[in-house]
């Protein structure tokens, strides 16, 4: 089984407009509006008997709830992947991922060695088919909160020759006390 950890978005409706402006700007391979995630940790081929373990430690990290939001588009350099950038609370963001990295370790998966640059993936293989790069970049309409509630462990899954990714486990977290 092919596996990831990620969050939700929401924002399906801003994501929509935005899609539909970067299909008008070029053409590519769109993610489909209901995959939009943000990878956590990738953990690729998995045996079954592992889903339980990956479960059992995700259950027991601790991390409040927090806010982030789409606040620009990128091109990662050298590549043809179109990416909404991440802004708001980072900080959270990035610790929810160290704390992700230290359960896995507890279950012999090694830590990830490339450096976590979170992004929601919009687009492979882009060609724009405008000359200017700020131009290219003025495609983000207005920026798109979102609340971090829960943290999903998923399978990636070809369905009738179409991706999917199939939520296994939603691990919530909590809301700080007031």
């Amino acid at each position: 089984m092919r596996l990831f950890i990620g969050i939700k978005t929401g924002c399906e409706r801003y994501f929509l407009e935005l899609l539909n402006q970067l299909k008008i700007a070029g053409h590519g391979r769109f993610s489909d509006i209901e995959n939009l995630h943000i990878t956590l940790r990738f953990l690729g081929e998995m045996q079954q008997n592992k889903i339980k373990m990956i479960c059992g430690v995700l259950s027991e990290i601790q991390s409040r709830v927090f806010e982030l939001e789409c606040n620009g588009i990128g091109i990662f350099d050298g590549k043809d992947i179109v990416f909404a950038k991440l802004g708001g609370d980072l900080q959270d963001l990035f610790l929810l991922y160290e704390k992700i990295e230290n359960a896995l370790e507890i279950i012999c998966i090694p830590k990830e060695k490339r450096p976590f640059r979170p992004h929601i993936t919009l687009a492979r293989y882009f060609q724009s088919t405008r000359s200017d790069k700020a131009d290219f970049e003025s495609l983000m309409m207005r920026k798109c909160s979102f609340t971090v509630k829960d943290i999903v462990l998923f399978e990636s899954r070809r369905i009738q020759n179409k991706l999917s990714y199939i939520p296994l486990y939603k691990k919530t977290l909590f809301l700080p006390e007031r």
